[in-house]
Formats: structure tokens, sequence, C-alpha cells
């Protein structure tokens, strides 16, 4: 705060002040809110803490379903190659007047039950991926 006086001025004397207001006594309200504000820093920090758990569970659980689904991807990839090889010897059986069209239909029906649960069993496998890089935000695998 200052203050002109033009009287003063023509007889060359200068008048400085400074005022400076520090309140002493605010009935505790700034330690009230300094309480609030280390409150809300330790709700942030157990917030952030949940997150990172959840996350870390949540790719626990996708790394079992991610093992999960290899193991059906290699056990169907095996029924697929002994389904093929049973119609392989339909096929030549029935070539050979040995088995019937019937027992060469079953064969084939199940070559292709068993080559469907594997393309399904990859594209499960794959999904998991996906869901595992959408979860750390980078990419395991290439499309």
């Amino acid at each position: 705060n200052y203050y002109y006086l033009p009287n003063l001025v023509n007889e060359g004397y200068w008048n400085v002040g400074l005022s400076v207001s520090w309140n002493i006594f605010d009935g505790k309200r700034r330690r009230n809110q300094i309480n609030i504000e280390n409150t809300k820093k330790r709700s942030y920090a157990l917030q952030e803490e949940e997150m990172i758990l959840n996350i870390q569970k949540e790719i626990n659980d996708k790394i079992i379903s991610l093992q999960n689904a290899k193991m059906k991807v290699d056990i169907s990839k095996k029924l697929m190659k002994s389904t093929n090889e049973s119609l392989n010897t339909f096929e030549e059986e029935y070539k050979q007047g040995i088995s019937s069209m019937l027992e060469l239909t079953n064969a084939r029906t199940d070559f292709f039950n068993a080559k469907a649960k594997y393309i399904n069993a990859l594209m499960d496998y794959r999904a998991i991926l996906f869901q595992i890089d959408r979860i750390i935000g980078k990419q395991l695998t290439e499309n």
C-alpha cells in the first residue's frame, strides 16, 4: 500500500510505507486443510496400489489361460494328425474294397471335426495373446 502527498514531494520529502498481514489465528483451518490433503494423498496411493495389484492378477490369470489354450492347441493338433492318418487308412481300405463308404464318411467327419477343434483352439490362443497385449500395453506377438 502506498499513498501520494503532493505537498511533501515539492519540499523533497519522501514517505514509504509497507504493510504485511499474517493471520496467526485461523482456527486451525490450515492444519485441517493439510490433514485433508495428506488423507487424499494416502487415498490416491492406495488406489494406485490396488490398480497395480488388479493388473498383476489379471495378467497372471491370462497367463494361466494362455497355458491352458496352448495345451488345447497341442492336443487338438495331435488329434487332427491322428484322425488324418485314420482317414488316409480308410481311404486306402475303401479303394481296396475292405472298408465301407460309411466308415470312410465317419473318418472324414472325425478329421474335419478335429481340424475345426484345432482351428478354434488356435483362435482362442491368439485371442488370449491379444488380451495380454491390451493389458500390458505392448504387442507381444506379430500379426
